[in-house]
């Protein structure tokens, strides 16, 4: 991520004593522990002068942008999913038109879809890149979520829905299944290790933002 911001040419500040946002904590309904990881972020992210938050995790995103306010106190601050600032900068330099568009698959991830609405910067961006999107049979809003919440409940249900999701991920006959979310690239790459489904649901899993980052001179 910082590489990408380098090449944009910002110069991000990186707190050394950030803390989690609190996201896991909340959904979880501990609401003492979010509420005291949200201040403690609060108060170093003001002490710097920070005006606008770039996350590369739909959750923290979500977090900061909707939670903080409505249940710590207003922020003033812009806060922004990477992928909405690439889909900004516009990045079609990186695409390489001398070869063939490679056919990916892109999931989209609830905290950033069904909850902040956003569905084209991501796409935008894979544009740019000059691949080949091809949807799965369930996407934007209809998408189906990689079967976990909070890194806990993750049992024979959840499995399920993982399997489902990649069985429409290689439906697509693309090469890659891409996300912009860190939580469904392990889910989805944990599903994988069974080893009787194996070659069923093997498909190639990358985040956004390190596909980006791969693209970028050295």
């Amino acid at each position: 991520a910082v590489k990408i911001l380098n090449y944009l040419g910002i110069k991000p500040q990186i707190l050394d004593d950030e803390v989690c946002c609190g996201h896991d904590q909340l959904w979880e309904g501990d609401l003492e522990t979010f509420r005291q990881l949200a201040v403690l972020n609060l108060e170093r992210l003001k002490a710097r002068g920070i005006k606008r938050v770039i996350t590369t995790c739909p959750e923290c995103t979500r977090t900061l942008k909707i939670d903080y306010p409505q249940l710590v106190g207003a922020h003033g601050m812009e806060i922004l999913h990477i992928s909405e600032l690439m889909a900004e900068a516009n990045l079609t330099d990186l695409s390489d038109g001398a070869q063939p568009r490679s056919q990916i698959t892109y999931q989209d991830p609830c905290h950033l879809g069904r909850h902040l609405g956003i569905y084209e910067a991501p796409r935008k961006v894979i544009a740019n890149l000059g691949l080949e999107l091809v949807e799965m049979e369930r996407s934007r809003n209809a998408s189906l979520c990689c079967g976990t919440s909070c890194w806990r409940a993750c049992g024979q249900v959840s499995k399920s829905i993982q399997v489902d999701r990649l069985r429409e991920a290689k439906a697509t006959g693309g090469e890659v299944l891409v996300t912009t979310c860190i939580k469904c690239q392990i889910h989805f790459k944990c599903a994988q290790e069974d080893p009787i489904l194996g070659e069923e649901i093997a498909i190639e899993i990358r985040d956004l933002t390190t596909l980006v980052a791969d693209r970028l001179p050295g």
